[in-house]
């Protein structure tokens, strides 16, 4: 017991004076949600009064007294894990800081959190292993698993036919911001009962699209490491459901474009059997998505990286092309229509170079066209500028993550810029077509991207293949769009 406290408190000769006051609340309180654990942390007061913190929490409302709920916690420390939770439960808790007398500050610290079971997989990439595939391990609830492979055109989906997300990604007609029915995954052209006929092909019924749950991701480097994970939750404050968020809304469903997009009365859309449109930039065609109505944008840069980093995790490789197929990418004389791979799956490859891939349902996730990237902007002085909302072709108004390079890059990838916000945007060009990440890749100052690879760029094009090297007046017949709503 501190020695003034005493002297001031208690007197002289048997003489209590009785102490009152209660020390400072405790600061920053808050409650994460676990599987099936709560993890309470707060900062302490700073007082010679102060003895500890006593928690407490109720269902239903906030602990109102120190005597009002359950004992979670009594003592001096700053962290504290509770156990004794129940998942899919809400709990309100609520931190009393209190002193030798049991002097209670009653001053509001509290939070709420509902603790639930969660998946959490990922991949440790070596960085100094320039092998594709053997720098690659397993991580979390990935361990064990097995990989998947497609590019023999059978694909094997390892460990992931049930796993979250693939276990929920659907194709659809998606139309004016909603779905209007599901398709059959393994053939486009009928109705989810796989019988039913659909129209994918007028435009009537709506866009082809592919529905994805709410993903949330975190790229974290230790050492020598890139470690990329993904859960269905928010474990903590570093993972972000970037492909899912406009502005600071998070959506349960983004739906992005199963095709190339296809300029039908001023509006890009994404139909079976269409000729791509080509040649216009990067303004006109975020025009032509937007014209779709509310919600309706081009293919952003936070929904690519997503798509990564499903990628990188079901895969397990970062050669795209020795993993889930070439892509319509050798010696090919022009563009080819949507829809030749709508009877082939969710996932296919092979190794000719003359076929479409698909991935996750969407068809020519490189390959065929390069197509424009918005909400990326690499600034002047190679600062990686990006946004969720409000595209345009110069950056203005987009959050700076920071100077990816000091000059202009490009070559083949090997080393990633490697953030939750940056991911696989290239950072260093020592790779080749067949080490670290097989794909070309630039980051040139004040230029947009565009990413995948067109119909005769061979072994530069793959999942990581993008390129920020255009000015916004750029246009020509290897690059289309894809349209996005969320």
């Amino acid at each position: 017991m501190n020695i003034d406290y005493i002297l001031q408190n208690h007197g002289i000769g048997g003489y209590v004076k009785k102490d009152k006051t209660p020390p400072p609340q405790c600061t920053n309180f808050i409650a994460t949600k676990g599987n099936a654990i709560v993890d309470l942390s707060w900062v302490n007061p700073v007082d010679s009064d102060f003895v500890g913190i006593k928690i407490l929490r109720k269902m239903g409302s906030y602990p109102t007294t120190v005597t009002d709920g359950t004992v979670v916690y009594t003592g001096a420390n700053i962290a504290y894990t509770d156990t004794t939770v129940v998942n899919d439960t809400t709990y309100y808790y609520r931190a009393f800081a209190y002193d030798w007398d049991n002097n209670y500050n009653t001053t509001l610290q509290q939070d709420i959190a509902t603790p639930r079971a969660y998946v959490l997989y990922g991949v440790k990439i070596d960085t100094t292993n320039s092998n594709p595939a053997l720098a690659l391990t397993y991580t979390d609830g990935a361990i064990g698993f097995t990989s998947a492979l497609g590019n023999n055109g059978s694909f094997n989906a390892g460990s992931w036919a049930d796993k979250f997300p693939f276990n929920l990604i659907k194709p659809c007609l998606y139309k004016n911001g909603a779905v209007n029915y599901y398709l059959n995954p393994n053939n486009y052209a009928q109705k989810a009962d796989g019988v039913t006929a659909s129209d994918i092909t007028s435009g009537t019924n709506g866009d082809v699209m592919i529905e994805f749950p709410k993903i949330y991701w975190k790229f974290e480097t230790i050492g020598t490491d890139l470690y990329v994970r993904y859960s269905d939750v928010k474990i903590d404050a570093s993972y972000k459901c970037l492909g899912h968020l406009r502005g600071t809304t998070e959506k349960d469903k983004c739906y992005i474009s199963a095709y190339m997009g296809y300029n039908l009365s001023s509006e890009l859309r994404s139909l079976s059997g269409k000729t791509p449109t080509v040649s216009q930039p990067i303004g006109a065609f975020r025009t032509l998505a937007q014209a779709n109505g509310v919600g309706y944008d081009q293919m952003a840069f936070n929904q690519l990286t997503m798509l990564q980093v499903l990628y990188i995790v079901m895969f397990k490789n970062r050669d795209s092309q020795a993993a889930l197929g070439r892509g319509y990418v050798d010696g090919n004389s022009s563009a080819t229509a949507t829809g030749g791979a709508n009877s082939k799956g969710m996932f296919y490859g092979e190794t000719t170079g003359k076929q479409q891939n698909k991935f996750c349902g969407i068809e020519d996730f490189y390959g065929n066209l390069r197509y424009w990237i918005d909400g990326f902007f690499s600034g002047s002085e190679w600062h990686i500028l990006t946004a969720n909302q409000n595209f345009n072709d110069t950056g203005s108004g987009y959050v700076d993550n920071g100077q990816g390079a000091t000059a202009n890059l490009s070559g083949y990838i090997s080393y990633v810029q490697g953030t939750t916000e940056t991911g696989f945007i290239v950072k260093a060009t020592a790779g080749s077509a067949t080490t670290h990440y097989s794909d070309y890749g630039y980051l040139s100052a004040s230029c947009l991207p565009y990413f995948g690879g067109a119909w005769t760029i061979a072994d530069d094009a793959g999942a990581f293949f993008l390129q920020a090297i255009n000015s916004a007046s750029n246009a020509n017949a290897s690059i289309g769009a894809r349209i996005m709503s969320l």
